[in-house]
């Protein structure tokens, strides 16, 4: 019972899963719907145009004109509001797979109500497949619009063309359920994979940070608007050698998380943290930071409250350089590395700890 509530409420993951990927599988839909939706709003426009020369197209003149300009909003809303508003995503999906098929119930029932049903049999069947999402939600769109043919055949077909329809949409409509709820647990198991494989080539699995390659495509990114005010961070562990050495490499893995944790803490309301090396972290901070000393004080709060069950204490040193009108981003970082590193260089004289940095 358990896997079919997961099944049709999220596509058989979990909530928490499904609702980490909803963003990516929301985007998903915004990107199909913009083709979909053009593709149909010229199509039926086309066929508006041509009801006026093909007297046979001429009774579907208004269902053309209709679901072309209810595609056009679905585009518009798309291309523009649906951007930042997750709901209006949600809103142009459903209004453009009941608006087709609602045009395969008029068709087959108020414009040709004695004859088979096969539009609304293909749409009914086709459309859901083009998009990932909840599958209850699905299943609502499409039983609603088996309940309101049912109710149109009622209006305007004879009995013989009723039962004979039904017949046929009834085990279409029970066969577009399951396949689009299948097919749908493929998709999000597809986008879980994404996520995971994102995941792994982004994060540093030790400490659970954003790793090297991410921190350098940052830089990257940050070199294009040479405008912007950026702050750099840079960190290191004091003593992780030592610990190592005397007391093993799992104690020194443990030190590690425990810097990721302190310096995470502070900084991630910030700015991105990463760890860039085997002890040494970068925080990038896009626009004005705190002053470097009121960060530290946080930092060093952190620090003097951590205790592992192998290390007894943490000890971290670290530099801060906010850019200046004319600063390259390795200039602004190389001030940072500079400075972090006289602090250590303090820290190790103060403490007569001969294994330090040059």
């Amino acid at each position: 019972m358990a896997n079919i509530k997961d099944m049709v409420l999220y596509a058989g993951a979990d909530r928490k899963s499904f609702l980490d990927i909803q963003d990516a599988m929301v985007e998903g839909n915004r990107n199909n719907l913009v083709p979909f939706s053009a593709i149909s709003a010229i199509g039926m426009a086309v066929m508006v145009i041509a009801s006026f020369f093909e007297p046979s197209l001429e009774k579907n003149r208004l269902a053309y004109v209709l679901t072309s300009l209810l595609m056009a909003i679905v585009l518009v809303i798309c291309l523009y509001p649906a951007k930042k508003r997750t709901w209006m995503v949600y809103l142009a999906e459903y209004l453009f797979i009941e608006t087709l098929l609602l045009f395969g119930i008029d068709l087959g029932t108020f414009v040709e109500p004695n004859e088979v049903t096969v539009s609304f049999d293909i749409l009914m069947f086709a459309v859901p497949l083009l998009f990932t999402d909840a599958p209850w939600r699905m299943i609502l769109a499409i039983t609603a619009s088996i309940v309101l043919y049912i109710i149109a055949a009622l209006a305007t077909q004879t009995p013989t063309y009723i039962v004979y329809n039904l017949s046929n949409i009834i085990p279409y409509g029970i066969i577009s359920l399951i396949v689009s709820t299948y097919l749908m647990s493929i998709k999000v198991s597809r986008y879980l994979l994404e996520r995971k494989n994102k995941f792994l080539s982004e994060s540093d699995q030790l400490t659970g940070l954003l790793n090297r390659n991410s921190y350098e495509q940052h830089i990257a990114k940050i070199k294009e608007d040479k405008d912007k005010i950026i702050s750099i961070a840079a960190f290191d562990i004091n003593g992780l050698k030592l610990v190592n050495d005397n007391l093993g490499h799992q104690a020194g893995d443990e030190l590690i998380k425990g810097a990721a944790d302190c310096i995470s803490g502070v900084f991630n309301s910030y700015g991105h943290v990463y760890r860039t090396g085997g002890d040494e972290f970068m925080v990038i901070i896009e626009g004005l930071a705190p002053t470097s000393d009121e960060l530290w004080s946080e930092l060093e709060k952190r620090t003097r409250c951590w205790k592992g069950s192998l290390v007894s204490g943490l000890s971290l040193c670290m530099g801060v350089v906010t850019s200046k009108p004319g600063d390259s981003i390795e200039e602004v970082i190389s001030k940072a590395d500079k400075l972090m590193y006289s602090y250590k260089e303090a820290y190790y004289r103060k403490n007569d700890i001969k294994e330090r940095r040059s």
